[in-house]
């Protein structure tokens, strides 16, 4: 067993082993924003998947950990419902450093040329070094009366980084300064992480709008609707855009000439983005249902079934879908037939959304240990 200064950290024989990779230039795959880029597919296309369901490590948080994880230069980073922030090495789970946000971590980094942007539930947005882990910029958003808690993950867009708050706004910042360039004001709560392509932001509000901005002035080029609040975030692929709320529909738009393609009632609240790959597309929901649906028809395919509420948005590589439950699974799925493949239990709720990295699945549990599956 080996110590860290923020944590314990358990390493597996065939772990150690792999300590000497860090000598010979090992290259990493990276996943450095929510979801893996900037259109949150959840498609993995360049990792090999975990094919044995084996812990390979674990290292223990002060916390039960909330924030889904994000990977860039050998390193990944995640925050934990007491607003700690903690870089590891991928490779063996070696604590690196960490900073204390003041209030809970519920999204994902977004990192770009060594600077790693995150917001909490204190309405606090900040910019830290993402080698050491120095605090570069923060900003704050809501007022006295709502303190703008950000529930979401940020995107990137060139010189700007985008958030969602509960004071009904989305920011855009200049990401080198931490200065705000334009805002957009819904009126209601916003928990929705933004997605950016192609010179456009989209995300849903709980007003029940859709609504797709310009990413440099914030005006709005056009909108559209559910049947109740968007708070997962919307996913691109191919030409659509694929989101789905609380009125248990998933709804499918092209893009081009803004022309909806189908919806598919699930029956239940969608609590996670979509993942997108191999013309399939995988939603999980409230009810513990993940649902495979044909990208372009619409059709269902098959249904997963766990025993409790999927929060946790799947990945997905190589035919196998990865994703996490309220009832402390881990589920690895065959993303072709949607039988289970294998189960890893943590004993408490995953809210933390998977990414798949160096053949490893890396994830958190509000057990308080963040997970490195190979």
């Amino acid at each position: 067993m080996l110590s860290s200064l923020k944590g314990k950290l358990f390493l597996s024989v065939p772990a150690m082993v792999l300590l000497i990779l860090l000598f010979q230039g090992v290259s990493f795959a990276e996943s450095p924003m929510f979801r893996v880029n900037s259109q949150q597919t959840g498609r993995y296309e360049k990792s090999e998947p975990p094919y044995h369901g084996e812990v390979e490590w674990t290292f223990d948080a002060d916390a039960g950990i909330s924030g889904s994880p994000s990977c860039s230069e050998g390193r990944v980073y995640f925050g934990d419902s007491m607003g700690m922030v903690y870089a590891l090495k991928i490779e063996t789970g070696e604590f690196l450093w960490s900073f204390n946000t003041g209030n809970s971590i519920y999204g994902a980094p977004a990192i770009k040329e060594d600077m790693l942007y995150l917001g909490n539930a204190g309405g606090r947005f900040l910019c830290l070094k993402a080698s050491t882990g120095d605090l570069i910029w923060d900003f704050n958003a809501g007022t006295e009366i709502n303190t703008g808690a950000i529930h979401s993950s940020p995107a990137i867009s060139g010189e700007y980084v985008y958030f969602t708050s509960a004071d009904g706004n989305l920011y855009a910042l200049d990401r080198k300064r931490g200065k705000k360039v334009w805002k957009f004001d819904t009126g209601r709560e916003l928990r929705c992480s933004p997605v950016v392509h192609d010179d456009l932001i989209y995300f849903g509000d709980h007003t029940w709008k859709f609504h797709a901005l310009d990413v440099k002035t914030g005006r709005k080029i056009w909108g559209g609707g559910a049947g109740g609040p968007i708070d997962a975030s919307p996913s691109i692929y191919d030409g659509m855009v694929y989101f789905g709320g609380w009125d248990g529909t998933l709804y499918a738009t092209k893009i081009r000439g803004v022309i909806p393609s189908w919806r598919f009632e699930t029956g239940f609240e969608i609590t996670t983005s979509p993942a997108v790959d191999g013309g399939r597309i995988f939603v999980g929901t409230v009810a513990g249902k993940l649902f495979s649906i044909n990208a372009e028809s619409g059709k269902h395919l098959w249904t997963f079934s766990s025993s409790g509420g999927i929060y946790s948005s799947p990945a997905v590589t190589e035919k196998t879908v990865f994703l996490g439950s309220s009832n402390g699974n881990m589920y690895a799925v065959n993303a072709v037939t949607g039988d289970l493949m294998w189960t890893i239990s943590t004993g408490r709720e995953i809210l933390s959304s998977p990414v798949i990295v160096s053949k490893r699945l890396l994830f958190g549990s509000m057990d308080g240990r963040f997970y490195s599956v190979k």
